[in-house]
């Protein structure tokens, strides 16, 4: 009993010294770049599609009726009168289309609040597009 309890005094010390080895460290992850959003991928939005986007839509079901994502998106604070009306932060989907039209979708606590089209001839051209020489 002696020996047995001399030989883990003895071995105590190396086996603390000891470390487990490390596990080999995770592959690295690979992140895909973001894909660039077309712009302009539809001609233009068909009325119908307009019409079929009723308030209190989620932005998944306009997105089907659409048919692509956004191509920008602007958000807007209204404080309220303090009165009649609270506060509201309204998120805005935008869409151009290659006719030159712009759909915009308003959002509040995800769901469809409003909604705006614009014709391509109502459209101002934007400054950072170039217009040839006439």
């Amino acid at each position: 009993m002696l020996r047995l309890l001399a030989v883990c005094a003895c071995a105590l010390p190396l086996l603390a010294g000891c470390k487990k080895p490390e596990p080999p460290p995770p592959p690295p992850v690979e992140i895909a770049p973001e894909e660039a959003k077309p712009v302009g991928f539809i001609e233009s939005l068909p009325d119908a599609v307009f019409q079929n986007l009723f308030f209190g839509y989620t932005y998944e079901t306009c997105l089907e009726q659409i048919g692509r994502p956004e191509d920008e998106t602007e958000s807007a604070y209204d404080p309220g009168d303090g009165e009649y009306r609270r506060p509201a932060h309204t998120q805005w989907r935008i869409w151009r289309f290659k006719d030159g039209s712009v759909l915009r979708l308003g959002f509040q606590s995800g769901e469809l609040r409003d909604k705006k089209f614009e014709p391509a001839s109502a459209v101002e051209p934007s400054p950072h597009e170039e217009t040839p020489p006439a």
